[in-house]
C-alpha cells in the first residue's frame, strides 16, 4: 500500500467511515487516476469533474454517483487539504452564540 492511500484510509477511519464504505472510497480515488495514468493527487479537477460527469452520463445510480463524489471530497479535502469548487471549501464549525 503507498504511503499517500494509507493516510487515505487512516483519515477515513478517523472520520469514523465503516469498512465498506473505506474501500468504495479507496476505489473511487483509484479509478480516473489509473484512466489518466498519474498519482491520484496529480490528477487534474478537470478529471475528476470528467470523471463523474460520465458516470451520470451512463445512467450511473445516483447513489454510486455520490459514492464516487464523496470518495473524491474526502481525499481532497482530508488527505491533500485541498478546496475547489468540486469537492467544496473546508469548512470550520462556528461556535454557537448563547442567548442571555
Amino acid at each position: 500500500m503507498s504511503p499517500q492511500r494509507a493516510q487515505t484510509v487512516e483519515d477515513m477511519i478517523v472520520a469514523g467511515l465503516a469498512r465498506g464504505a473505506q474501500k468504495l472510497y479507496v476505489r473511487a480515488v483509484r479509478r480516473p487516476a489509473a484512466h489518466c495514468h498519474r498519482s491520484a493527487d496529480l490528477v487534474s479537477e478537470e478529471a475528476v469533474r470528467s470523471y463523474l460527469f460520465d458516470l451520470r452520463r451512463r445512467r450511473m445510480a445516483r447513489r454510486t454517483c455520490q459514492t464516487n463524489h464523496y470518495g473524491h471530497r474526502c481525499f481532497y479535502r482530508q488527505t491533500l487539504g485541498r478546496a475547489s469548487a468540486l469537492v467544496g471549501v473546508k469548512s470550520i464549525a462556528s461556535p454557537r452564540q448563547k442567548d442571555h
